[in-house]
């Protein structure tokens, strides 16, 4: 949460005195925490009187922290994480602990992600860059009464600014290390009596963060620029409408991981000295992985096209309800590719494509505040249309066992090298109905309730194919179909089955037996899957005003995240007799296996908001208890991200928001939170790959009781700012100075002890000048200030062995010039 004190036009005498000397009427009137409003309720109301864990970063914090990437809001936000991997679309947020990996298309965020009121499907689609932004709301815990499906963790909603009846323009200016360049601008004009328009734009470039000592060249770099424009009318007659559309594009040679070590075992029986024997000349011999240094022979690529439009109309009848329709068209785009072995060898490389279309209307009804009874009802629609292409290229360079001839060495057949393709059609139906009562029993108490009711069906299509494969009984060696070359694709049906027949007219006369090595090979696959899920989200809170400075509130509610259908390939469901690493299938379809079912949560919390010395002081916190069931986990093997339900769940702990006004030059606030999210129940979880090896594949472990991935115990983030005035000169000063902290958590869902993240600080500062209209100001900044290496993800590294993860920025620090027009 972000409250900044207000500024007073005469400051007089009170400018030499201490905190502990100023005056009661000085106090009282100069020296208080502004009030924050929100719309976390899609009303608005003062933060303080919201019965919910919620931080907000206003546009006054976003300014006075530098905040323009939306990835860094998880380090000014305890209990929020915010993840990338690969690519964009592998971002992932967490709140609480809780989250899921984007690179699985089949599976659903656990946060719910909305822009002005819009939702978006996939975290990838979140808001690109901080321009022109209003304010961001993180609500903590489940949403799913007026916020609905996938919140089963929470929603960030991320609001922009609406057009103004006045003229004004922005300009923001940055140069940093690694080349970093960034522009940011908004313009604002009123066009007629009753109507206005805002553009704003942002472009922004670094050489990257990375150095690629195979292909000595930087990488991990940044290119992508994005404008918006809004559009307002109003009428008294017909109401207000506000039209708005937004393109975003990126370009980067991102997003390569980290080697942490390649030392470690393969599942595959694949070896780096294998894999060394086979290429002669070419070793990792002497690599010692240092943060930030990459030795893949294939440089990242990262191609992201997000735009959309929205249509809102609102109106205020008589009586003060108000009628609001929001209708909104989105298009996502993801293309990527990247060294799956991230070293010098010529072995695997990996790519994906990603086409998402969606449309959302929902209509709401709302009385006015403060009477009796207080209500909003809606219906809600949404609808999506995602492709989804996904490639695995084994090179015959790459096609390696261990060199033990006593051992089974499933990638050593493919001497031509092998290309798994998934193509997968994700459909999205969904129905909601929903409304919320408030019952204001007196002055100082009162009780909500809500329920939403929402039906959806999600239908999969997709088809895996290797090509070449490799068929033990019946071929004895790579082969392709007559006729049909690398990659063959068509309707998903007729593709899988073409070469299944195929398969079946060999005439050996025995069942083929394919090499099953997700996800690298295996038999053909088709899916044609269809669900179709009802689910309930009621919620009721009551909170007691018990001064005008404190409240106290207790709130029971539930969330939910929707099944789906792991879509890229898995051990085959097999049939018959079934050498290991091998499967004995005539054609794979709708496999039991590729199928999850529905998350759901249910958060019991208590909180109160308050403040104190004549609001100087505010101080807010709450308790929560979050029970899962079904609970999605994750986990990365070889390469596929794979999706099963752990069972339950439980996340319990405590947050609390400390901002002090203790000087009118000096503002200080601490947030800080302690999760323990744990599994209840998770017996058949994933291995980690020494357990495989050592006992066989299809081995799990149990994690019952466990601390779950990703979940730090302890996160908090802390302030101080000084605002102040330049001797007797036009100018004022600022400085300020963070430290955020994370306490140590494993980085991949099968708890290795190889891929752990230890306690980090991270230390930024600000120091900067403006003229006393605050109408320019120049800073300089830092982030990262002792250069800490951070792991925002882990995992294994496919195929060879060794270990893998995702790294925050290192230290950067540059000069900001801002320029504002009135």
């Amino acid at each position: 949460m972000s409250q900044t004190k207000t500024h007073s036009l005469a400051l007089g005498v009170a400018a030499l005195l201490s905190p502990l000397t100023v005056t009661a009427q000085v106090e009282q009137t100069q020296l208080q925490l502004e009030e924050v409003i929100v719309t976390a309720t899609k009303r608005e109301e003062n933060l303080s009187d919201v019965a919910m864990s919620i931080n907000t970063l206003t546009d006054q914090t976003l300014k006075e922290a530098g905040l323009t990437n939306f990835n860094e809001i998880g380090e000014y936000v305890p209990n929020l994480k915010i993840q990338t991997g690969n690519d964009s679309r592998s971002t992932s947020v967490r709140i609480r602990g809780i989250g899921s990996i984007g690179s699985n298309a089949g599976i659903d965020p656990s946060v719910g992600m909305f822009v002005d009121g819009v939702y978006m499907s996939r975290a990838g689609m979140s808001i690109n860059d901080l321009t022109d932004i209003q304010r961001v709301e993180v609500l903590k815990g489940p949403q799913g009464t007026l916020y609905g499906k996938n919140t089963a963790a929470g929603a960030i909603s991320v609001i922009t600014k609406n057009p103004t009846e006045i003229v004004e323009a922005d300009l923001e200016l940055t140069a940093g290390n690694y080349g970093q360049q960034e522009v940011r601008w908004m313009a604002n004009t009123p066009v007629t009596e009753n109507t206005a328009l805002r553009l704003s734009g942002y472009r922004a470039v670094n050489d990257g963060y990375g150095d690629n000592k195979t292909l000595n060249e930087d990488v991990n770099a940044t290119d992508k620029w994005g404008v918006r424009g809004k559009f307002s009318w109003s009428s008294e007659t017909l109401g207000e409408f506000i039209l708005a559309a937004d393109y975003a594009k990126e370009d980067s040679k991102c997003c390569d991981l980290n080697v942490i070590t390649y030392d470690g075992p393969s599942s595959l029986n694949a070896t780096w000295d294998g894999l060394a024997a086979a290429n002669p000349g070419t070793s990792i011999d002497g690599i010692i992985p240092e943060p930030h240094e990459y030795y893949g022979n294939v440089a990242p690529s990262n191609e992201v096209l997000n735009k959309g439009m929205s249509l809102e109309w609102s109106k205020e009848l008589k009586n003060e309800i108000t009628l609001t329709w929001l209708n909104a068209y989105r298009q996502y785009e993801s293309t990527s590719g990247y060294d799956g072995d991230l070293s010098p060898f010529d072995a695997v490389e990996m790519a994906a494509d990603v086409g998402l279309d969606q449309f959302t209307s929902e209509f709401r009804i709302a009385s006015a505040s403060g009477e009796f009874l207080e209500y909003q009802a809606g219906l809600f629609y949404y609808q999506q249309d995602m492709d989804t292409d996904d490639t695995f290229d084994l090179h015959a360079n790459g096609a390696v066992g261990d060199g033990d001839p006593g051992t089974q060495d499933p990638l050593a057949f493919f001497t031509d090298g092998t290309t798994n393709y998934g193509y997968n059609n994700h459909q999205t139906t969904s129905y909601s109905a929903f409304g919320q009562m408030t019952l204001n029993l007196t002055e100082t108490v009162s009780l909500t309730a809500g329920l939403r009711w929402n039906k959806e069906t999600k239908d999969r299509e997709g088809s895996q194919i290797s090509c070449p494969f490799y068929d033990i009984a019946s071929l004895g060696g790579a082969s392709n179909p007559p006729g049909v070359s690398c990659p063959q694709k068509g309707p998903y049906d007729q593709l899988a089955q073409d070469y299944n027949d195929w398969y079946t007219s060999i005439g050996s006369g025995l069942p083929p037996v394919f090499v099953d090595t997700p996800p690298v090979s295996g038999p053909p696959s088709y899916q044609n899957q269809s669900r179709t899920t009802t689910n309930w989200t009621p919620s009721i809170n009551v909170k007691w005003h018990v001064t005008d400075d404190a409240m106290l509130y207790a709130s029971f509610s539930r969330g939910y995240k929707s099944g789906g259908f792991n879509q890229l390939r898995t051990a085959s469901d097999t049939v018959g007799e079934v050498i290991p690493g091998f499967s004995s299938i005539s054609l794979d379809t709708n496999n039991p296996n590729n199928e999850f079912k529905d998350e759901e949560s249910t958060n019991y919390e208590l909180g109160m908001k308050s403040t104190w010395l004549n609001r100087r002081l505010a101080f807010n916190t709450s308790l929560y208890w979050t029970d899962y069931d079904e609970f999605q986990a994750q986990t990365f093997e070889g390469g596929t991200v794979l999706v099963q339900n752990a069972g339950s769940m439980q996340a319990k702990g405590v947050e609390f928001d400390i901002t002090y006004l203790a000087h009118q030059y000096l503002t200080v606030g601490l947030s800080s939170a302690y999760n323990r999210a744990t599994y209840g129940d998770y017996k058949n979880a994933p291995a980690t790959v020494q357990q495989i090896v050592d006992n066989g594949i299809g081995y799990s472990q149990d994690l019952t009781g466990q601390q779950i991935d990703n979940a730090p115990k302890w996160t908090a983030s802390s302030f101080a700012q000084s605002d102040f005035p330049i001797f007797d000169t036009s100018l004022n000063g600022f400085a300020r100075l963070e430290y955020n902290y994370t306490s140590s958590y494993y980085l991949d869902t099968d708890l290795d002890d190889n891929l752990i993240q230890d306690d980090a600080g991270i230390i930024n500062a600000r120091l900067g000048i403006a003229n006393a209209d605050d109408t320019w100001g120049i800073t300089i900044w830092g982030k990262n200030l002792s250069d800490e290496a951070v792991y925002v993800m882990g995992t294994d590294l496919p195929v060879y062995g060794g270990y893998m993860g995702a790294l925050a920025p290192p230290r950067t620090y540059g000069t900001t010039f801002r320029y504002h027009y009135q």
